[in-house]
């Protein structure tokens, strides 16, 4: 492997940065990570390669690996992924929408987790919701993802707990709160086949779009709380 002290010319692509990744291509068919994020481990266990460390021309404190792999094989994955990805989109009817901090805040608000209780995430997404009921509520979690790439970085940001399946054969029953970030077209389907199953006592937490014919329990800036009487 080469010195990984001096990058030569390298470009930066920041769009990967908020799941903890920074990639530099440069050369033609090297990728540099410039911190060992979820990627990063992974192109590391497919490839058996090494980790180098040195000065970094981007940030000096922070460890990067250096990998061989051929460019091609970089934009066939992309696109793959692209081309998997809106057919799974297509297929369900509901796009990978991220919610805003200021919502999680409201919607955590609103749930009152405690700590050992069960949480259901249905369709979701990257696991950010799931994490938080985790690591700030020590709650046992729970979640539902049918597209393959989010799925991948939930998988990757939990590790368990996150299932490529589909989200209507979740044992709604047996979970504290139900957590769903979906559609105004689906939230009918909530309502008959999620919060019809849902115990005395349990809440369900929608955000921007309400169950129609149920009055929410309590609701602010567009976060709906409901809980089974």
């Amino acid at each position: 492997m080469e010195d990984a002290s001096f990058v030569p010319d390298c470009t930066t692509d920041k769009s990967l940065v908020g799941i903890g990744i920074d990639l530099v291509v440069y050369s033609g068919r090297r990728v540099v990570f410039l911190h060992p994020g979820p990627l990063a481990q992974l192109v590391e266990r497919s490839h058996g390669m090494g980790e180098v460390t040195g000065s970094n021309p981007v940030r000096s404190t922070r460890t990067k690996r250096m990998y061989d792999i051929p460019m091609e094989f970089i934009k066939w994955v992309f696109w793959i992924v692209v081309v998997v990805t809106g057919l799974v989109v297509a297929w369900l009817r509901v796009p990978p929408v991220p919610s805003r901090k200021q919502e999680l805040d409201i919607a955590f608000d609103l749930a009152q987790i405690r700590p050992g209780e069960l949480v259901f995430d249905l369709g979701a997404g990257n696991g950010r919701v799931l994490a938080i009921a985790r690591d700030r509520y020590q709650a046992i979690v729970r979640g539902w993802e049918l597209n393959p790439f989010v799925w991948l970085l939930a998988w990757l940001r939990l590790r368990s707990g996150i299932y490529m399946a589909d989200m209507w054969q979740a044992p709604v029953q047996d979970a504290d709160v139900v957590f769903v970030f979906l559609m105004t077209k689906i939230m009918p389907r909530v309502k008959e086949r999620i919060w019809a199953k849902i115990k005395p006592g349990g809440r369900l937490v929608a955000n921007a779009f309400a169950m129609p014919g149920v009055e929410p329990t309590a609701s602010k800036d567009g976060v709906y709380l409901y809980v089974k009487k």
